[in-house]
């Protein structure tokens, strides 16, 4: 997606007592043909949990998909799981 159409994927990181320790909550913006490769990897090889996934519209091109996800752990490990989905789409 071209940065002008302002769909991006948003991450939130809540501390959680230590310096590194954060509750990471990254929403995925997706088009239909990148859901499951980004799922596959974020969930059964990492180890998040999906909270949702949904469209928004049905007749739209391309199709786009929202996932929320969570996982709490060492901050950085958790950025860099980001950075691995993130990589698996044509964010820029």
């Amino acid at each position: 997606m071209l940065p002008e159409t302002n769909i991006f994927t948003e991450v939130q990181f809540k501390p959680l007592g230590s310096c590194s320790k954060a509750a990471v909550v990254p929403d995925f913006s997706m088009t239909a043909g990148e859901v499951t490769r980004v799922i596959t990897l974020m969930l059964n090889s990492l180890g998040w949990y999906q909270g949702c996934l949904y469209n928004q519209e049905i007749d739209e091109t391309p199709q786009l998909f929202f996932d929320h996800m969570l996982k709490t752990g060492n901050a950085y490990d958790l950025a860099r799981n980001i950075r691995q989905g993130l990589d698996l789409t044509d964010a820029e």
